[in-house]
């Protein structure tokens, strides 16, 4: 399927989650209808049974979890295509497909549909509630697979230099208390048992077991973040660490997000919330974190960062996939390189594709 193929759609199922699908979709198709087996007192609410007198091109899915129930109903009970019927999510990724074809993206994950995403899941607790579970989300990060948990957990555990106990994991699965991410059962030798825990967490883990092996952490005093997700990151590494400053740098309605996640914790240190939209001046940190965010950056935002985060930071964490490169024209690993002193490649394990790496500088160990 793609966008331009789309104009007017239905949309099909007005249980929860409908006010999000409704509100971004009507902004940008044309909705000639909306159904449901039960029926609404809505403007244009059309009954299953005579959505074929309405001219449309996609029948358009809300729901996820009774998708092949409504798919199966519509095809054998009211002759609809097969072929006319797609979830949110299949249309949100055909938007996103095409829009990040576009030359002018600033990132790879550049579209609208993302931070107002992350605006809306703020904003109502009922989408704040499921958010991880959102096929938005799980396209930008929250897209660890059970496998690659298994992997994480065999190489945090098989580090010789940092330990985590049992009471670390007990303060680490937290993380999951909010959101209802996806979450698996995985046996960690140090935790004294098993620990239900999403893989995206377990890398956030990862993420921290290496900082502590690359960097003295009694050095690290200030931190940054390019690029944040929901907050994970900064929540992991500040209950470890503790009574540091962490700025967070992201988009508004991003860092809205974050805000709302990170209120719901203690967090032992001060959290500052920086737009990385407006102009920010240089400041000078003892560690800048980066995953995946700012190697999808457009080289002219990759530029603004380096020149007021990363040229004027001690130490750097940069987890890097080569797509921004090879689509946007943005640094390469050779170029970056070159660019900061010091700075030198470590393998990102596990592997997740086959031009990732890690690149780190400023390291004390």
């Amino acid at each position: 399927m793609e966008v331009k193929d789309v104009e007017k759609i239905i949309i099909y199922g007005l249980g929860e989650g409908y006010e999000l699908s409704a509100s971004y979709l009507t902004k940008t198709f044309n909705v000639v209808g909306f159904s449901d087996r039960v029926e609404a007192e809505i403007e244009k609410y059309v009954k299953p049974c005579e959505i074929h007198k309405v001219q449309f091109d996609y029948i358009v899915v809300t729901s996820n979890k009774y998708y092949e129930e409504i798919r199966r109903e519509l095809v054998t009970d009211h002759q609809v295509p097969l072929h006319k019927i797609v979830t949110v999510n299949e249309l949100i990724a055909s938007i996103c497909n095409a829009r990040n074809a576009m030359a002018r993206s600033t990132s790879i994950t550049d579209d609208d549909i993302y931070p107002f995403f992350a605006q809306k899941a703020a904003k109502y607790e009922y989408i704040f509630n499921t958010f991880r579970l959102s096929p938005i989300i799980r396209r930008i990060y929250e897209h660890v697979s059970k496998e690659n948990g298994w992997r994480l957990i065999d190489i945090i555990d098989s580090n010789a230099d940092v330990k985590f106990s049992s009471e670390n994991w007990e303060r680490f699965i937290k993380n999951d208390q909010f959101g209802d991410p996806e979450k698996f059962e995985y046996i960690i030798n140090n935790s004294g048992g098993g620990v239900n825990i999403a893989p995206t967490t377990l890398r956030y883990v990862k993420v921290l077991q290496d900082i502590l092996c690359l960097y003295e952490k009694e050095n690290i005093k200030t931190i940054a973040e390019i690029g944040i997700g929901y907050g994970g990151q900064c929540r992991i590494v500040m209950d470890y660490l503790k009574n540091r400053e962490y700025s967070l740098i992201d988009l508004p309605e991003v860092l809205g997000l974050a805000k709302v996640y990170l209120s719901k914790f203690v967090i032992p240190g001060e959290i500052y919330y920086v737009d990385g939209t407006r102009d920010m001046p240089r400041k000078e940190y003892d560690l800048v974190i980066s995953n995946y965010a700012f190697s999808e950056l457009n080289r002219d935002v990759q530029n603004f960062y380096l020149g007021r985060v990363i040229d004027t930071s001690k130490a750097g964490y940069i987890t890097w996939n080569s797509l921004s490169f090879k689509k946007l024209g943005g640094y390469s690993v050779k170029e970056l390189l070159d660019r900061i002193p010091g700075a030198s490649v470590i393998e990102e394990e596990p592997l997740t594709a086959l031009d990732n790496c890690v690149i780190v500088w400023g390291t004390a160990k």
